[in-house]
C-alpha cells in the first residue's frame, strides 16, 4: 500500500500528478467553506489519474460536488455521514 499526500494548492498539484491513482479520500469542507477544492479542473483532473473502479468517499454531500464528480464519469451514492454528518457521498469511477 502507498500513501501520498500533497501538500499545496489543489488546482496546481492536481494538473502535475503523474500517478495511477486507486482511491481517493476528498477534503470534508463543503463548497462554500473551501471553493478552490471542488472545480471542473480539479474534477477532470481526477478522472485523468483514476482507472476503472477507482473509489473516492468525502463528507461533504453537496449537489456542485456530486454533479461535478458525476460529469467527469464518477457514479456517486449519497450515504449515512459519520457523526454529526447527516449524509456524505462516495462513488466509483467508470469513465
Amino acid at each position: 500500500i502507498q500513501l501520498q499526500l500533497i501538500f499545496g494548492d489543489i488546482n496546481e498539484e492536481i494538473q502535475n500528478l503523474d500517478i495511477e491513482v486507486d482511491a481517493w479520500f476528498l477534503d470534508g469542507f463543503a463548497p462554500s467553506k473551501n471553493p478552490e477544492m471542488w472545480t471542473d479542473h480539479v474534477f477532470e483532473h481526477m478522472a485523468r489519474v483514476s482507472k476503472e473502479g477507482t473509489s473516492f468517499a468525502t463528507f461533504t454531500a453537496a449537489g456542485k460536488v456530486r454533479r461535478g464528480l458525476v460529469a467527469v464519469g464518477f457514479n456517486v451514492e449519497k450515504v449515512k455521514g459519520f457523526g454529526h454528518k447527516r449524509d456524505m457521498i462516495r462513488g466509483q469511477y467508470h469513465g
